[in-house]
């Protein structure tokens, strides 16, 4: 199923987007854990995982970061010299999944900030739909 991303998305909330990633980055310091930015689980086919999105965030990531066709090789197309170039952009499933795997404290988190995610797209009127990464993104309609 080919997502349908929502028009143009307002200030406000990008804004609120924006904010819930940072808290969400708080929350990861405050139990001691962090991404080392070291590209390995962009690599999809290589760590053998798939990226699932909503369109609200698949949205926010082209309308931050711009478009970016994937290339078919299993690996994220925002993914340069080993380093995502899509930080500020990036989709909660990127956020959440770390090397480490602390697998108890991010599924908590995981579940408390997607709960703010439905909340914020239930406020903005945005219907979620689902679906893995680069199959949406190598869907999309230019």
């Amino acid at each position: 199923m080919t997502l349908t991303l929502p028009p143009k998305l307002p200030r406000a909330l990008k804004e609120a987007l924006a904010s819930l990633y940072d808290d969400l980055a708080t929350a990861q310091r405050s139990i001691s854990v962090s991404c080392h930015q070291c590209g390995a689980c962009c690599n999809f086919a290589e760590y053998d995982h798939e990226l699932w999105v909503t369109n609200l965030e698949l949205a926010y990531l082209i309308e931050t970061e711009g478009s970016r066709a994937a290339a078919g090789t299993g690996v994220c197309p925002y993914l340069q010299n080993n380093q995502c170039i899509a930080r500020i952009g990036r989709a909660l499933g990127c956020r959440i999944f770390l090397c480490e795997q602390h697998a108890i404290q991010m599924e908590t988190l995981h579940e408390a900030y997607f709960d703010r995610l439905r909340a914020l797209a239930e406020e903005y009127d945005v219907d979620l739909e689902y679906g893995e990464f680069l199959k949406s993104l190598g869907e999309l309609k230019e």
